[in-house]
């Protein structure tokens, strides 16, 4: 889904879904929203930074949030896992556990949230408007503009400051839809890699006293590690104050968003957090930034200059570089010159001209490029005055100093037509005129409905479309049986049409790498054919990763239920297992495609090793579950426990003599070529001995085909190329 400096992020299925999990204590308190999710967010760190600590430390942050937030506002904390590696140097998965040493790539599992990031929305509706005006812009609606940060942004930021923690990265792409409609145009906050608490311990050594805080917060590792060894799960966290302000701080966040008094280096509060939020706000409703230029060829220092300009605590024609630092005192920076806050509204178009020309002057160039004029509502006093108040407000603000979020919404929603502030600022006519002709029209919030399959439709694709990737062209429509189960709670909720979107998408990455490739090729004067890709995976990896996304996650699911046998209903993993067995036995394997090297083709008789490997997996799945010939397969089970195995032993006894018939779970075992239906007057349905027959044909299927393959020959290696037209037939010399 996306990539940054320390970490990759994925959309993700998680095996677990239909498992029971085990957790400790602290989990099950501190995780209140327990709902489960099939399709999930991996944030994975890049093996660069492996034990960085940076993972470690946002999955901290994040489930804290999880717990003491409003559900709606951030995603939800699921589970943080680290690469554990064995003694005999192969890797496995498993939940972190804070007394083995650091090994190992880690990852933080969350709620997926399938919405777009205000940034590419705002993208999407400016690249939309240019299509239309042929005119481009960055600009959205001055609506959407007050919407996304008042109305959104502000509560989110304030939530998570009523926890104790500031976010210090505030921008639109760390605020994220939770869903796609026009009618879901809520966002969730994301992104908490340089989030910190400000609220520790009362008394201790980084503890400011005369600031108490007596709301939620997020405990230090030796604190939560104390309350859990104490066994009371009711305990109360120790009282907190707010953290001592340091005398300087690193910088920390995006130049383009971040406060001026991070540039000064004072240390980061929530004053910062919402002077971020007004910044945002002036790039979306104008389109741009002053500094954005700047910002974008990372020249930290002139963000800072010009910023220090637009607030008044700088001459505006004053260059010179930034204090140091170290010479700078703890007091805040005073409004000493003129402010220019018209120059936040003044646009885009504005912005990057004069910068062009300012550029072009330097190098001595005769004809300038031409300056943009700025927007009207540059010109806008009531405007200006609100945006004024706001800041003004912000920067005075010390390091323990709460912003009042209630008067930066009044200040931004002052932008929306028919409001007034309650000081009187004159109201040129004119210039309000033109405002609103420059307004933009506002975002179409249902970007991805023509996308939307319903889940009749993802039905049908499972049936069909589903069927001809997983088994490649050619096949004789003759599938074999299909194993549904009609409890509601028993319905893998992945729906089909997610995973064949999924596929298409990598067959077309793989189609443009190819064409690259090729290309490459021939631009270095070679038909390709001697060309190879150094990877550090092994031959495994490499063969599943020519296989269909739908079998890669139906071997990777029975593989699953196979190492967790005891945490999954037996139904369930038989479910599971025939998702993966019917295909191998009854459609077509594509051998062109799945097997190695590009030389095989269909019937061509010798021995397929990929598909060999899969029947040999898929048997082995089975046997930790007794390959499924128990009757809890087929028939509800009473619950766990002592009571529950006496039922069991009890109802065994009494089938055995006849006297009773079995509970039937209500399974729907749909079977080609095997029509036959129960004469039992228990439920109307397909009798146990039908449903076992079917699962014993597949067996049978599989050890059958698994024989068949290891009579076969192995197949000859590809003929090797060592330039043009000198393969292994060649009359060509060869040293």
């Amino acid at each position: 889904l996306g990539k940054g400096t320390f970490c990759s992020i994925h959309k993700c299925v998680d095996l677990s879904y239909g498992h029971t999990l085990q957790l400790s204590s602290r989990k099950k308190k501190k995780r209140r929203r327990t709902s489960r999710r099939r399709i999930v967010a991996a944030k994975v760190e890049l093996s660069n930074f492996a034990n960085s600590g940076v993972i470690e430390g946002e999955a901290m942050v994040l489930e804290h949030l999880s717990a003491s937030m409003p559900e709606e506002m951030v995603p939800l904390y699921i589970d943080y896992v680290r690469q554990s590696t064995s003694s005999t140097g192969e890797s496995s998965g498993g939940n972190f556990d804070a007394s083995s040493p650091p090994s190992g790539i880690s990852a933080i599992i969350m709620e997926y949230l399938p919405g777009e990031d205000m940034h590419h929305l705002r993208d999407r509706h400016c690249q939309s408007l240019s299509h239309t005006t042929n005119i481009p812009t960055r600009r959205i609606s001055i609506q959407d503009a007050v919407y996304l940060t008042a109305d959104v942004m502000i509560p989110l930021i304030r939530a998570m400051h009523d926890t104790g923690v500031i976010h210090r990265d505030v921008k639109p792409s760390n605020c994220v839809r939770s869903g796609t409609t026009s009618n879901e145009r809520e966002f969730k906050m994301v992104d908490f890699g340089l989030s910190k608490s400000f609220v520790v311990p009362k008394g201790s050594s980084y503890a400011d006293d005369t600031y108490p805080w007596d709301k939620p917060w997020q405990l230090p590792p030796s604190e939560a590690a104390k309350l859990r060894s104490s066994g009371n799960t009711d305990a109360k966290p120790p009282k907190a104050s707010l953290r001592r302000e340091r005398t300087e701080a690193d910088f920390r966040g995006t130049s383009m968003y971040a406060s001026l008094r991070v540039h000064q280096s004072k240390d980061h509060c929530r004053r910062d957090d919402v002077w971020g939020l007004l910044y945002v706000f002036c790039d979306l409703v104008s389109g741009g930034l002053p500094w954005m230029s700047h910002a974008a060829t990372r020249d930290r220092a002139m963000c800072q200059i010009m910023k220090e300009q637009v607030h008044g605590e700088r001459a505006a024609g004053d260059f010179t570089p930034p204090a140091n630092p170290k010479q700078k005192t703890s007091s805040l920076p005073k409004k000493e010159f003129q402010d220019n806050i018209d120059w936040l509204l003044m646009g885009c178009d504005y912005h990057v001209s004069k910068y062009r020309r300012e550029e072009e002057t330097k190098k001595g160039w005769a004809k300038l490029s031409v300056q943009a004029q700025p927007l009207a509502m540059s010109r806008d006093e009531r405007k200006i005055a609100s945006l004024r108040k706001a800041f003004d407000h912000v920067s005075a603000l010390g390091f323990a100093d709460e912003p009042n979020y209630e008067l930066i919404q009044s200040c931004l929603k002052e932008f929306l037509p028919g409001n007034k502030s309650g000081e009187e600022v004159a109201v040129d006519e004119e210039v309000a005129r033109l405002v609103e002709q420059e307004d933009v029209s506002t975002i179409d919030w249902n970007f991805s409905f023509a996308n939307k399959r319903s889940k009749s439709t993802s039905r049908s694709v499972k049936k069909e479309e589903e069927e001809e990737i997983m088994l490649g062209s050619g096949g004789d429509g003759s599938l074999g049986p299909t194993w549904e189960l009609l409890d509601t709670d028993d319905i893998d909720p992945l729906e089909a049409a997610t995973l064949m979107d999924a596929e298409k998408e990598k067959r077309a990455a793989a189609d443009a790498a190819a064409t690259a490739a090729a290309a490459a090729a021939a631009a270095n004067g070679n038909d390709g054919a001697d060309a190879s890709t150094a990877s550090d995976r092994s031959t495994e990896a490499t063969d599943l990763s020519r296989l269909p996304l739908p079998l890669q996650l139906r071997l990777a699911q029975v593989q699953y239920n196979a190492r967790h046998p005891h945490t999954i209903p037996v139904h369930i993993a038989l479910r599971d297992w025939m998702e993966l067995a019917v295909p191998l036995v009854y459609g077509v394997w594509n051998t062109e495609a799945f097997e190695r090297g590009n030389h095989r083709t269909e019937g061509d008789g010798y021995r397929r090793e990929v598909y060999e490997g899969m029947v040999q997996k898929c048997l082995d799945a089975a046997k930790p579950f007794k390959n499924f010939t128990h009757r809890s397969c087929f028939y509800h089970i009473p619950s766990n426990g002592e009571e529950g195995k006496a039922v069991v032993k009890k109802e065994e006894e009494e089938e055995e003599n006849g006297q009773k018939q079995p509970k039937r779970r209500r399974i729907l075992t749909t079977m080609r070529g095997l029509e036959r239906r129960s004469s039992s007057p228990h439920g109307g349905g397909l009798g146990a001995n039908s449903c076992l027959l079917a699962v014993s044909r597949v067996f049978f299927g599989l050890r059958a085909a698994l024989d068949e393959e290891r009579e076969r020959k192995f197949a000859p290696p590809p003929a090797l190329k060592f330039g043009s037209g000198m393969g292994v037939g060649s009359n060509s010399a060869m040293p």
